[in-house]
């Protein structure tokens, strides 16, 4: 009896080990009237990268599809800005950004955005660069 209980606690102490930590959200912010969510990894590389980012309607959450979006990359140390680039719509709220990053360094990507009847609003997000 007592080695059943014992079989019993380890059993359960090694399925408590064995669970999977969720991924982490991808990073969001509320600009305006306007969430933003970053969907690419915010780990990129020296040169030519490619960032995903959804928009939705802040009061909906409807997709966004006919927003501008223009991203400009600023090195935060020493504080250098990149060249602005413009995202295309992919349809329902799904935009891609080509943007080149000329060093590894830490970036902040801001993004302003400039939809129909709304005003434009601005977000930023950090974004490590490597070799």
């Amino acid at each position: 009896m007592i080695r059943h209980a014992t079989l019993l606690a380890l059993a359960a102490l090694l399925t408590g080990c064995s669970r999977t930590v969720a991924p982490p959200a991808p990073p969001r912010q509320t600009a305006g009237a306007t969430v933003v969510t970053l969907t690419s990894s915010t780990s990129a590389h020296t040169g030519d990268n490619t960032l995903s980012v959804t928009l939705a309607d802040a009061a909906t959450g409807a997709p966004v599809g006919n927003a501008n979006i223009t991203a400009t990359p600023e090195m935060l140390s020493p504080r250098m800005s990149g060249a602005n680039t413009t995202g295309r719509s992919q349809g329902n709220g799904f935009y891609t950004i080509p943007i080149r990053l000329g060093v590894a360094s830490r970036y902040s990507i801001v993004l302003k955005i400039e939809r129909p009847g709304k005003a434009a609003a601005e977000a930023a997000f950090i974004v490590e660069a490597s070799q």
